[in-house]
């Protein structure tokens, strides 16, 4: 497992345009845009929401990814883990029966049995400056599993994936954005009206 930091930006249209200029001046287009799609789970106490609402240590985040209207027709459970250490994610490419299944329920080791809760979407653009990975998330719309509620977040969020021994210093001067705390999930689940 390899542990990183994951720093996010929150910023609104007049910073994106410079962000743009920015990244289009000094790094590197890395994928071409894609629409991400994920659904979330968790156990019916919401563990998952509140600890990461408390900044509780370790937590995780259990979610199916997919990649609508690309030609990647995959389906990847992951797990995105938070620890004194940092930050890993585990992704398990899984199939359509899986996906089915899991629609259900699925069990996991640290919380339990979890259900679906929420579908986030959003558009991703990818960049790399001084080998460190930079993405873009506009578009960013919540769905309840059951489909009753939808919540559009007109939020921009940059966010940078960098290893853990890096200096913070040195990111902040790279990318001169205020750093805060994003959270998709949460902001589903508290926006939704969930819990």
């Amino acid at each position: 497992m390899s542990f990183r930091i994951e720093e996010k930006s929150v910023i609104d249209k007049i910073e994106l345009v410079n962000f743009r200029r920015f990244m289009n001046t000094y790094g590197k287009i890395l994928y071409p845009k894609r629409t991400i799609e994920s659904l979330y789970f968790d156990n019916r106490s919401f563990d998952s929401y509140f600890d990461s609402e408390e900044g509780v240590l370790p937590r995780k985040k259990i979610r199916i990814r997919n990649y609508p209207y690309s030609n990647i027709n995959e389906l990847f459970l992951e797990n995105k883990t938070s620890s004194i250490e940092g930050r890993y994610k585990t992704s398990v490419r899984i199939d359509d029966l899986k996906y089915t299944k899991y629609k259900s329920h699925l069990m996991d080791d640290y919380y339990g049995l979890v259900f679906p809760k929420s579908i986030i979407t959003y558009e991703r653009e990818y960049f790399i400056i001084n080998n460190f990975r930079v993405t873009l998330d506009t578009n960013i719309r919540y769905k309840s599993f059951n489909g009753s509620s939808i919540y559009n977040d007109h939020n921009i969020v940059i966010e940078i994936k960098a290893p853990v021994d890096i200096d913070l210093n040195f990111l902040q001067n790279l990318i001169q954005y205020p750093r805060s705390r994003f959270s998709k999930y949460s902001n589903s689940i508290t926006f939704l009206n969930l819990v």
